[in-house]
């Protein structure tokens, strides 16, 4: 997804995640309006016969299953081409390509950063790293920092080094918010939440009938 390539350098303040799922919702809220559209349609048509209408709704569910499905598609890459950016503005170059001296350097501070466990050694390195001004240090310092903050037992001891990091760079307290508010779809709840936005409601007449049996009839001649 994202992590395939930069997408180039983020201006502050960028809100990829809130603009991506509001125009995912306007689709969404179309592609219903057409299919309840559509579904009347077909009820209403006189002279047809009750396969008719079955073929007919079979053709239109699949077409908004179809619809649904690059929808969801659209919205998990939302979801995941915005945690890129705001990793990359957060603990990375910011969707700058770093040259090899500085993406080794990079390296080597997040290898170094992730040997701390202590918050208490984490916090003199940090506060060594920004004495002397070596930011992509304290960056990754603040990266193993906010991330063991996150955890349910013992995160907040890390809270203090994150304060820190913030105060001195203010967008990060921002995007670090933005950051964990996106939905954790590794969460089966939340998962689930997700993907009920795009279920497609089946027609009364079609009750019963599984994907596949749906899909056999929209391929079905259409019998007047």
């Amino acid at each position: 997804m994202g992590n395939a390539a930069s997408p180039g350098a983020i201006p502050e303040g960028t809100d990829l995640q809130a603009r991506a799922q509001a125009i995912v919702d306007d689709q969404l809220a179309d592609a219903r309006e057409q299919y309840a559209d559509r579904i009347d349609s077909i009820r209403s048509r006189t002279g047809a016969t009750d396969q008719a209408r079955r073929v007919g709704l079979a053709r239109v569910v699949d077409t908004a299953k179809q619809r649904q499905a690059q929808l969801r598609e659209r919205a998990l890459y939302g979801v995941e081409e915005t945690r890129f950016v705001l990793q990359s503005r957060l603990y990375g170059s910011g969707g700058r390509t770093p040259n090899n001296l500085e993406a080794e350097r990079r390296r080597q501070a997040q290898l170094d950063a992730a040997r701390l466990d202590d918050p208490r050694e984490a916090a003199h390195a940090y506060k060594i790293a920004h004495r002397n001004g070596d930011k992509i240090q304290c960056q990754a310092i603040f990266e193993r920092a906010s991330t063991l903050q996150s955890a349910p037992l013992g995160g907040k001891v890390w809270t203090p080094i994150v304060n820190e990091y913030v105060r001195h760079n203010p967008q990060a307290a921002e995007d670090l918010a933005k950051l964990r508010s996106l939905p954790d779809l590794n969460n089966p709840r939340t998962r689930m939440a997700f993907e009920a936005q795009f279920i497609v409601p089946v027609p009364d007449e079609l009750a019963g009938l599984s994907d596949g049996q749906i899909e056999q009839l929209a391929a079905s001649e259409m019998a007047d």
